[in-house]
């Protein structure tokens, strides 16, 4: 009776310390898809060494027999991305209204299905933006195709244009990204907060 009673204080006291993290992730005909369904954010490494911190309720699809020559990504949610550099290879992030092009940079991806808007901030390199015509395949061409450089943001204009603007938020993560974390005797509720404030 004494060991049972032990064991469900026990239970009680670490059951709210534990966190739930249930990643899905499907291999379909060369198709690689993770989708991060935890309330935290997910550390996903792709074939290049390119890093994606992908946040809850986003997922994250991309072809696993080209990637090494085509790196391209399709994105629903959010996501940060830290991109090796290839030249000879571009990589590209594709979501329901945009199609972004980098050669080797850190950037965030806002693109929310509930999100009017999708948005990209740069927090260092560049990157190539188009937009989509109503979430086609097609690009558009003109004045939607711009260029997003550290420390700038993507904004829709009211004529559904882009355009890029200074962004204070992305300079912020570029700083988060940049701090170094030293935990010592800290629970581990406590680290996972911390570290999902940063990122």
């Amino acid at each position: 009776l004494i060991v049972v009673v032990s064991g469900l204080l026990l239970w009680q006291k670490l059951a709210p310390r534990l966190t739930k993290l249930e990643v899905v992730v499907a291999k379909d005909a060369g198709t690689k898809q993770v989708r991060n369904s935890s309330n935290m954010a997910l550390l996903v490494q792709l074939p290049d060494q390119s890093t994606v911190i992908l946040q809850p309720k986003s997922y994250l699809r991309y072809q696993t027999d080209s990637f090494t020559f085509k790196r391209e990504v399709y994105l629903t949610g959010d996501a940060f991305f830290d991109i090796s550099k290839n030249e000879k290879s571009p990589f590209v992030v594709n979501t329901d209204q945009l199609h972004t092009t980098v050669l080797g940079t850190s950037f965030f991806v806002h693109a929310k299905p509930t999100t009017v808007d999708h948005q990209v901030l740069v927090t260092s390199g560049a990157v190539r933006i188009k937009k989509r015509i109503d979430g086609a395949k097609s690009l558009s061409k003109g004045p939607n195709d711009i260029v997003i450089k550290a420390g700038e943001e993507t904004r829709t204009q009211q004529n559904h244009s882009l355009t890029a603007v200074p962004s204070l938020q992305a300079l912020h993560i570029k700083e988060d990204l940049g701090k170094a974390f030293d935990f010592q005797n800290i629970p581990m509720n406590k680290v996972a907060e911390t570290i999902q404030r940063h990122y």
